[in-house]
């Protein structure tokens, strides 16, 4: 394939795109519906074929296609007919010496425990401190407001260059991670020209507060009409509020178009003023405002008073300076 032209290019916009149609799947409208249910027919169909008999109720969803993360395997159903497998859909209550013991009563002998219970999702940059304006604390704001926020899962109000990547209302459900983050490098990359680059130097680039709250609303509102906030609790919830802070609720590729185009009316950038520039404005209007005196004085016929005016202005700008 690297040997013709555009071909990886476009085999790659390909695949993008066959990712990029199962967002359809998860509106909650009737094609949205009715691509869900072909998910679940192919999904069902799979596990009837390849699955041992005893767990195939236990492998069956029963919530919406999409509504949890979906694994794509070709291998773990045939582990299950492994005669050292054993799947049970019950909880763990009790490790014995030699044994489990679960909530339905039931006792497994066990050499060994490994423990694969997930991560704890819902703590956002956990345990790093990050302080932003007037000694704010990150994970206290984050805690203030029910779950982690930042407008496009990139950038936080309060926090003035500081930048996350794969941040909150940042993922996809549909798409690769790998893409998202290259958005997001991106992204960052513009909006840090604003403050490495250029004749004036900036001190700092920061969203505005109305900015983020704006950009949320809007996540949040799309998020109510997706699969993932369909009633099923998956990581991507916070346990206790309840509020989706992992899926941004659009295709990837518009995504990548709102991070190709910031728009800068959202961001504050703050200017560092120089000594040098100061200097150069001081001087600027010293000369400007003698060219203005030196113009009003001309027609003045008085030498004394033309004299008396020069050294007015030259006491005003240069107040060490001695006139005698």
């Amino acid at each position: 394939m690297k040997y013709i032209p555009l071909a990886a290019r476009i085999y790659r916009v390909f695949l993008a795109w066959e990712l990029e149609k199962v967002f359809y799947s998860f509106l909650m409208t009737k094609d949205g519906a009715r691509m869900r249910q072909k998910i679940r027919d192919t999904t069902n169909s799979y596990i009837e074929n390849d699955a041992p008999s005893q767990y195939r109720q236990v492998l069956k969803p029963n919530y919406e296609p999409g509504c949890k993360r979906r694994v794509n395997t070709a291998t773990y159903l045939a582990a299950l007919h492994s005669p050292n497998m054993h799947l049970a859909k019950d909880n763990a209550v009790k490790i014995g010496p030699r044994h489990v013991e679960t909530a339905s009563g039931e006792t497994y002998p066990a050499d060994a425990i490994i423990f694969a219970t997930g991560f704890m999702t819902q703590k956002w940059l956990h345990p790093i401190q990050v302080k932003g304006e007037n000694g704010r604390d990150l994970h206290q704001v984050w805690d203030s407001t029910g779950g982690a926020e930042a407008y496009k899962g990139t950038v936080v109000t309060g926090f003035p260059n500081f930048f996350i990547l794969y941040g909150p209302n940042a993922a996809t459900g549909q798409h690769s991670v790998i893409f998202h983050s290259e958005c997001q490098i991106n992204y960052t990359c513009r909006l840090l020209r604003q403050v490495l680059s250029g004749s004036a130097p900036a001190a700092s680039i920061m969203v505005k507060p109305e900015a983020q709250r704006r950009d949320l609303a809007w996540v949040h509102g799309r998020l109510k009409n997706l699969v993932f906030n369909s009633g099923c609790q998956s990581w991507w919830m916070d346990p206790e509020t309840k509020k989706n802070t992992f899926i941004y609720p659009d295709p990837m590729f518009l995504y990548w178009l709102r991070t190709i185009f910031p728009r800068w009316s959202d961001f504050e950038v703050r200017r560092v003023e120089s000594p040098k520039s100061s200097i150069s404005r001081v001087l600027t209007s010293a000369l400007l405002s003698l060219g203005v005196g030196s113009l009003a004085l001309m027609s003045l016929k008085d030498s004394e008073r033309y004299s008396e005016l020069i050294s007015q202005y030259l006491q005003n700008f240069f107040p060490s300076l001695s006139l005698r």
